[in-house]
């Protein structure tokens, strides 16, 4: 098919049965693909538990499906003993300063996990703290029961 040739329905059915079949044969299964992107992932189904009263790392840098390396030591060439993938979650142990300084990056913190060591730009500090909820509406200044409310999924 040249450029300057219109695009027929029959020529889009036959690349798009190409690209389906091709990406059925590759290593990604369609699974993967689907659940990378976001597009099979029900919320409901997976509630992550965090614990209290602690200090947490979220993961909060990249496009969705980026990850990061976990490092055995606070340098960057330190091995890698692992991948953080963005969105992570992982209880924050402490920041430390890297044990080799990189003349390249202004920030030389990082965060220690269980896992080892992630660069604290990538890292967003926070801690789980669960609302209580309601059992009663409150009333309004007008006597009535009900509230404004914010929705947060």
């Amino acid at each position: 098919m040249k450029l300057g040739d219109n695009f027929s329905r029959r020529e889009f059915i036959k690349l798009f049965g190409l690209t389906l079949g091709g990406l059925a044969l590759s290593r990604n299964s369609l699974d993967r693909v689907f659940a990378e992107s976001g597009l099979l992932r029900n919320p409901q189904l997976v509630q992550p538990e965090f614990p209290l009263n602690k200090t947490l790392g979220r993961i909060c840098s990249g496009d969705p499906g980026a990850h990061f390396p976990i490092k055995s030591e606070p340098y960057w060439d330190a091995p890698e003993v692992g991948t953080a993938w963005r969105d992570d979650v992982f209880e924050w142990k402490k920041e430390v300063i890297a044990k080799q300084l990189d003349p390249i990056r202004i920030n030389q913190r990082w965060v220690e996990t269980e896992a080892g060591y992630i660069y604290g730009e990538y890292v967003q500090k926070s801690r789980h703290i669960p609302q209580e909820p309601l059992l009663e509406l409150p009333e309004s200044p007008t006597g009535e029961p009900g509230m404004w409310v914010e929705i947060v999924t």
